[in-house]
């Protein structure tokens, strides 16, 4: 039972700081390194932790909220400054900065993650308010409260799930890439979702791996192998 607690309450941990929820995550793990006993093992990644939160905590705090000329004006600046613009609306009523939100998504020289992220977090606090944005020239209008998630894309998991089978046992470490470069074009692609089916996904990434690594041979044995025919199969731009 104790392990199980252990277990569960690391993995609460992990899901906090990855929601970015570094306040909760360090108090639990204050209150937590004040009982009585605690494993070795884990009191080691616990004391870790919070060295490792009291870090991202003092970070925070060097990172005020920006007024929306300052978002306007970092958006348009280097890509420290960008970040710095994206945590602030994070942590923002992001209502407020629609204005230069939707300045940028409509530049056709905006950087196409960012104006992914942009609209990702829109979403995340149920905007209402229609904006849109340039993707390949075209413009699209869209209500992000109405939108889904990035990575909640059917196409998305159903690759996940396939490259996984493909690879997970032989290969753990061009599959972990092939994935990293999945996620990248869905949020290339979003909020449109992923035109290929899984099986097209997963082959065009999977070739632009081997290509990545200048072994063509390797793609064509590969697609030798699964009875794909190559030339089908087109380039992925990321």
């Amino acid at each position: 039972m104790a392990n199980n607690y252990y277990e569960e309450l690391l993995e609460n941990l992990k899901a906090l700081m990855q929601q970015q929820e570094y306040q909760k995550a360090y108090d639990l793990v204050v209150e937590e390194l004040r009982m009585p006993y605690v494993p070795a093992h884990v009191l080691c990644e616990l004391e870790s932790l919070e060295v490792e939160l009291e870090q991202q905590l003092k970070v925070e705090k060097k990172l005020p909220l920006l007024t929306v000329e300052e978002i306007q004006k970092a958006l348009k600046g280097k890509p420290d400054e960008v970040y710095q613009a994206l945590d602030s609306l994070g942590k923002s009523n992001i209502r407020n900065y629609l204005e230069p939100i939707q300045e940028y998504l409509i530049n056709p020289q905006s950087d196409r993650l960012v104006v992914s992220l942009l609209l990702e977090l829109c979403m995340q606090q149920q905007v209402s308010t229609p904006l849109t944005y340039i993707h390949q020239a075209t413009r699209y209008t869209v209500i992000p409260s109405e939108m889904r998630a990035p990575l909640a894309d059917d196409t998305l998991q159903q690759a996940w799930q396939y490259m996984g089978e493909l690879f997970e046992n032989h290969n753990p470490s061009f599959l972990q890439q092939c994935r990293q470069v999945l996620i990248q074009y869905a949020y290339l692609e979003y909020p449109q979702s992923i035109v290929d089916d899984y099986l097209t996904m997963s082959y065009r990434i999977v070739k632009y791996m081997y290509k990545l690594y200048d072994d063509i041979e390797g793609w064509n044995k590969f697609a030798l192998a699964k009875g794909i025919d190559s030339s089908r199969i087109e380039d992925i731009v990321i």
